[in-house]
């Protein structure tokens, strides 16, 4: 699908969030563009998946130390040092870990020992209130929770970002599994740019460094922060997971300035390509440190699970 910017918006060392719009009763995380609701009534984790839906949210995405570390502060003063649930569960048949919408996860932080992938009723996942680290639970225990979302920040749909830089919106449609075919759901370049254009958007364009940083502050992970090998083998042709943190974006040429085009039909005006090849091929870029992915555009290769779309000239306020 495109290279939206989705709810794995990690943190920016580039902070580009101003003013968010937040819903009534939830609150900003500093400096990203999340918005989230800290529930004290204890649900069934099945009763917490509701509850956020109710509020057009999700059992909270935890997508970086950041985030964890600003959660895990909060669980005292709103849940009495009760655990919480967050939205990390483990797939049915697969042995493996998602968030809560199947997407994979890009943030982990587990205590030693975990995840227990044995029990078939621990596949919940809390965070200690003593340690900010993550354990897996049962599902059927009453907890608090937290949720999340992406807030408004500019004239863009719900869940884009705005970049007034560009008057552009941006979108990461992340990584999602398929779980009746239990496989990733995954995308060449030509389906990449058709999803993109169902949206009325495309694959991204990247015309200046300012552009190119905000970019790839959007599509920043971190797989195996944690040094667990959990997410080592997932279901990628026996490829480890850092493979599938790759973005498709709309450059189709040899990376060189002023050869081939965007997918949205500008011109090839910035690159950040140190050695052009000599053949037009598709791109793609990943900003991982621990895969060792620092940020560098790479060509083709096989279908991507991950895309950035990119809406040009926004003007319009949407609620």
């Amino acid at each position: 699908m495109c290279f939206w910017i989705f709810s794995l918006i990690s943190l920016l060392s580039f902070s580009q969030i101003e003013a968010l719009y937040c819903p009534f009763g939830s609150f900003q995380v500093p400096n990203e563009n999340v918005c989230a609701f800290a529930i004290p009534k204890s649900e069934y984790y099945h009763g917490a998946v509701r509850g956020c839906a109710s509020r057009g949210a999700v059992v909270a995405r935890v997508q970086n130390a950041f985030e964890n570390a600003y959660f895990y502060a909060l669980i005292n003063s709103n849940f009495n040092n009760e655990a919480p649930y967050i939205g990390v569960e483990m797939q049915p048949n697969g042995n493996f870990w998602t968030y809560s919408d199947g997407s994979q996860l890009t943030y982990q932080y587990w205590a030693p020992g975990e995840p227990r992938n044995r029990s078939e009723t621990n596949i919940c996942v809390v965070v200690d209130p003593a340690t900010a680290l993550w354990k897996t639970a049962d599902c059927t225990v009453p907890r608090p929770y937290f949720c999340t979302l992406l807030g408004n920040d500019g004239p863009c749909p719900k869940n884009w970002v705005y970049f007034a830089t560009t008057k552009s919106c941006y979108y990461l449609q992340n990584t999602v599994y398929n779980a009746q075919t239990q496989h990733w759901f995954t995308y060449d370049f030509s389906q990449a740019e058709s999803e993109c254009q169902k949206s009325g958007a495309h694959l991204v364009s990247i015309h200046s460094t300012v552009e190119n940083n905000f970019v790839y502050d959007l599509i920043g992970t971190n797989f195996d922060g944690s040094g667990s090998a959990v997410l080592a083998f997932t279901g990628w042709n026996g490829a480890d997971a850092c493979w599938a943190n790759f973005a498709w974006i709309g450059l189709r040429g040899t990376g060189a300035k002023s050869n081939g085009i965007w997918s949205d039909g500008t011109p090839v005006d910035f690159t950040t390509v140190g050695t052009p090849i000599v053949e037009d091929y598709n791109w793609r870029i990943s900003n991982d440190p621990s895969c060792h992915l620092g940020g560098e555009l790479m060509v083709d290769g096989p279908q991507r699970r991950r895309n950035l779309l990119k809406r040009v000239n926004v003007s319009e306020v949407h609620h």
